[in-house]
């Protein structure tokens, strides 16, 4: 299983699984909190049986959506600037992978 809480932003690509179809069953990836993507990227393979829905390679996928940047969620208006931190303003100075670990 993976666990993660971020706010994820793939600007010109996807968020998906590194070799989700070569690998074996990996359990769930969990995210708490947003994804932010152009194209939606696959974290998994599955198979549709008679007992129901079977992992083949990759993860299983649970999202959960911080209703904190969700603009219609909160009474106070200033709640729909808020950004985590260091979360990038895409003003043009690019991008850069500050941390990776699998």
């Amino acid at each position: 299983d993976c666990i993660i809480q971020a706010a994820i932003c793939a600007i010109n690509g996807s968020f998906q699984a590194e070799d989700y179809s070569s690998r074996g069953p990996a359990g769930r990836l969990t995210v708490h909190g947003s994804i932010t993507q152009q194209k939606r990227g696959p974290v998994g393979n599955f198979q549709y049986t008679k007992k129901g829905l079977k992992l083949k390679n990759g993860f299983f996928k649970s999202y959960y959506h911080d209703k904190r940047f969700d603009p219609d969620y909160a009474d106070d208006a200033s709640v729909n600037t808020l950004h985590p931190p260091g979360y990038p303003t895409l003003s043009g100075d690019g991008l850069s992978l500050v941390y990776w670990w699998e």
